[in-house]
Formats: C-alpha cells, structure tokens, sequence
C-alpha cells in the first residue's frame, strides 16, 4: 500500500496450490485491502 497513488492500479492473483475453488480467502483479503483504501482517501 506504500506506493498507492492516484490512477494506480492493484494487481491481484488468485490462485492457489492445490486447485481448490474456495475463495473465501481471496474475498476476505479484497475486503481488508479496499478498507484499507478508502482510509487511506480513495
């Protein structure tokens, strides 16, 4: 989060090791990482 600026651009990967569809990690971390944002101002 150290390098968000206007007009950046979040890349996120989700995937994992064993093939699994269960997301529920990849949402709850999209959550954490938009609370993050609008505290930050955007």
């Amino acid at each position: 989060m150290e390098q968000l600026h206007p007009g950046a651009i979040i890349l996120l990967h989700d995937a994992d090791e064993k093939n699994i569809e269960d997301r529920s990690y990849t949402v709850q971390t999209l959550k954490t990482i938009i609370e993050a944002v609008r505290k930050q101002g955007y």
